[in-house]
């Protein structure tokens, strides 16, 4: 018979929503955390520091009037979140009482279905926000002042994901859009570099492998995953499609040792293929309702080994530790 998947080797609780953002950070070991931390946000406005070494929370905010938590960030010293209230909120640690610093209005609450994208570009750091104007995102550097806005072609509806990311000197911005097209901007010149109708339906989340293949992977609420690579001219090329069994893709993630690629879906199920051959290697079943968050550990969280987690509707988080 083959072997069962692992269960996951701890479960997280303590949420009153949906668990709609994750992301695990090492930044927090200068305030006596001797683990790596993971910050978990749901579709109630709660944020949650969970310290890794006792599995409970160290912290609990609430600061997007009780909106869904969509992105979760650390630099430094300080927490970035973004919530469907449109607006960021940069905390800081101050006596141990996390603090709004700074906020940053993003978007009207109206509309907004994207996360935003932080990124290093030169000796500053940048925030990758939707607009007002569903075809536009803006730009804004840590410290709040807009640097610039990139357009998109109105033909793609609106912009469902992002992410941006350096490559050879270049920074690039990716994203997804309600009309099924992923397309590429060169993040300095805010031109468009490419674009490529990958899914029937609206894209509702991608990730990139920059440090190894050039790959990326996308999905959508019907039934396929694409797997798609940037070529040496930087044109998005069409390269697989997985399908999954049953409607719905909510995240995905190409862990940092780049050997697995997961997924969380509508079925309550996370699946986890190969990110060399593709190939589907396990279907974890934990969760009793939709999972619509994930996040990949960078380094080892004490005995455990190349961790995850996976965020669901039923208000768990589950850390695995597999492959």
């Amino acid at each position: 018979m083959p072997r069962q998947p692992p269960p996951p080797y701890f479960v997280l609780r303590g949420h009153k929503g949906l668990v709609s953002a994750l992301h695990f950070t090492i930044e927090l070991y200068h305030q006596g955390f001797q683990q790596p931390a993971l910050i978990s946000g749901s579709d109630v406005g709660e944020i949650f520091i969970w310290d890794l070494k006792s599995n409970r929370t160290s912290h609990r905010l609430n600061g997007h009037e009780n909106k869904t938590i969509m992105s979760l960030h650390c630099y430094k010293y300080s927490l970035i979140s973004q919530g469907r209230d449109g607006v960021i909120n940069i905390w800081n640690n101050i006596q141990d009482q996390w603090t709004v610093i700074r906020r940053i209005h993003s978007t009207s609450t109206s509309v907004g279905f994207c996360a935003s994208s932080l990124i290093s570009v030169e000796n500053s750091v940048h925030l990758m926000l939707p607009n007002e104007d569903k075809n536009s995102l803006k730009i804004h550097d840590i410290s709040g002042s807009q640097v610039r806005s990139i357009k998109f072609r109105t033909e793609f509806g609106m912009c469902m994901c992002i992410k941006a990311f350096n490559m050879n000197d270049k920074t690039l911005l990716l994203a997804g859009f309600e009309n099924g097209c992923i397309g590429m901007w060169d993040y300095e010149t805010e031109k468009e570099l490419c674009h490529i109708k990958c899914h029937k339906e609206l894209v509702t989340c991608l990730d990139f492998d920059s440090n190894y293949s050039n790959m990326g992977i996308s999905g959508s609420v019907d039934t396929s995953l694409q797997v798609w690579s940037l070529s040496e001219k930087l044109e998005l090329i069409e390269v697989k499609t997985i399908e999954v069994v049953n409607k719905g893709i909510n995240a995905v993630k190409i862990r940092d040792d780049r050997k697995i690629v997961i997924t969380a879906g509508l079925d309550c199920k996370v699946r986890v293929f190969s990110w060399k051959t593709l190939q589907p290697l396990a279907v974890l079943q934990f969760h009793e309702l939709s999972v619509h968050s994930l996040a990949c550990c960078p380094v080892s969280v004490g005995d455990h080994r190349s961790v995850f987690a996976s965020g669901s509707k039923d208000q768990n988080i589950a850390l695995w530790e597999i492959y």
